[in-house]
């Protein structure tokens, strides 16, 4: 095992050096000039230049990449342009929002998801497993933005039960009974698509380990229904653990910034959406490099919690 995981931290090198060379190439290719935004629409030619020098924007490419890379692997991502603040500190506050937000909604879905998929293994083909199939159905179809507005307009337009903006109350306490209230709507919007592709998941895995014939041998053998449905759930876990790793990264890196944008919720999310509007290059890199980090390491997760489910993987 521990030369598995050593295999797999090692993959992840040259994987990650890829990753650079692709996102410093797209954002060094993208329209506008990094310069005049930092320099301002009405600004002189002149200052524009200056700026462009001394910030390094006019280099090589290749000497521009790799100063970049060279002070990322110290942990120093660059100034942002719009904030004129490290980027580091920035993106790690934005990254503990966005991982509550995240946390929240991963934890709803496999709470759904699981529930959903076991219920519909238990009955298949049943009016149960149907109404399931056609809950799931709709989760899947909802996109997370649409979910928002209609929760936000159910829920605070129409009845107030809860805050629709922000992580806190403006001038409130900051308390955690306050967060929960601000986190209960973006969760809840996040959830569905996650929670849908879990529970159809779970529900092919385990009927699909029903139709072995080593459960078949174990309901002969006198084994009670509760015993051979613990083997069952035992012996598919291993994709649905691959799935709910994958809809975990999902939700904390790709959904998120629709919801972070409805809800102004203050994590990677808003945070990419103004670095874009602003094009402020370092940050866009900073938060790329991120985001590619943590899923990196997710799917490290994901790969070595499998193996240890599923001992008959190949260690390779």
């Amino acid at each position: 095992m521990a030369k598995f995981i050593l295999f797999r931290m090692a993959l992840l090198v040259p994987i990650l050096l890829t990753s650079t060379v692709l996102i410093f190439a797209i954002v060094q290719i993208a329209p506008g000039d990094p310069a005049r935004a930092v320099a301002g629409v009405y600004a002189p030619q002149a200052e524009v230049d200056r700026l462009a020098e001394e910030l390094g924007f006019r280099d090589h490419p290749v000497k521009q990449y790799f100063r970049w890379l060279g002070n990322a692997l110290t942990g120093d991502l660059g100034m942002s342009l719009e904030e004129a603040s490290p980027v580091a500190p920035i993106l790690m506050d934005r990254f503990k929002n966005t991982l509550i937000l995240g946390a929240a909604s991963g934890f709803l879905a496999l709470l759904l998801g699981l529930s959903f998929g076991v219920i519909s293994a238990l009955k298949p083909n049943s009016i149960l497993d149907k109404i399931v199939l056609f809950v799931t159905l709709f989760g899947l179809s909802m996109p997370a933005y649409w979910l928002g507005l209609i929760l936000i307009y159910l829920f605070v337009v129409k009845v107030h039960w809860f805050p629709a903006f922000g992580m806190y109350t403006l001038f409130g306490d900051r308390n955690i009974v306050d967060l929960l209230k601000h986190l209960a709507l973006p969760a809840a919007a996040g959830c569905p698509i996650a929670a849908g592709i879990i529970a159809r998941v779970t529900r092919s895995a385990m009927l699909e380990v029903l139709g072995q014939d080593f459960i078949t041998g174990l309901r002969a053998k006198g084994l009670s229904e509760a015993a051979v449905w613990k083997h069952v759930f035992q012996n598919a876990l291993p994709p649905i653990t691959t799935m709910v790793g994958l809809q975990l990264a999902y939700l904390l890196l790709g959904s998120q910034i629709f919801i972070e944008i409805i809800f102004t919720w203050p994590g990677i999310g808003m945070q990419t959406f103004s670095a874009v509007f602003n094009r402020d290059i370092t940050m866009i890199q900073g938060i790329v490099v991120l985001t590619t980090v943590v899923f990196a390491l997710i799917n490290l997760l994901v790969d070595v919690l499998y193996v240890f489910l599923n001992p008959r993987a190949k260690l390779v």
